[in-house]
């Protein structure tokens, strides 16, 4: 995931793709889209990714795994950077103390959770 570009995205974007299928993986702070893009050199399916973050919206420019969604840190998406502007994810967030507890994505429930339809 060293290489993941993470992009801004839209409020209607994000919503959009989450309730076009139950997501592969959820987290409180984001999702893997339900089906698979392609695969890894491992076989493993990558999957498109959003996330949430302070009120803010990004998707992965890139397909990542269940793995690398479980792993990933806040501050690999919010050095997105300002306005959109597409880094790589392991470009420095100054803003995200190196130390910060609460770095981490925290899981809801079961992998493969239900996401109630609302309307």
């Amino acid at each position: 995931m060293e290489n993941t570009v993470w992009k801004k995205t839209t409020e209607e974007r994000y919503n959009a793709e989450l309730d076009h299928m139950i997501p592969t993986a959820m987290t409180n702070c984001g999702f893997l889209v339900g089906e698979p893009d392609d695969h890894s050199a491992e076989r493993q399916p990558r999957y498109a990714a959003f996330v949430k973050i302070n009120g803010e919206f990004f998707e992965s420019t890139a397909p990542i795994t269940i793995n690398e969604f479980d792993s990933l840190k806040i501050s690999d998406v919010m050095a997105a950077g300002p306005e959109g502007h597409e880094q790589p994810s392991h470009a420095e967030a100054s803003h995200v103390a190196e130390r910060h507890r609460n770095d981490r994505f925290v899981k809801a429930g079961h992998r493969r959770a239900q996401v109630p339809h609302q309307k």
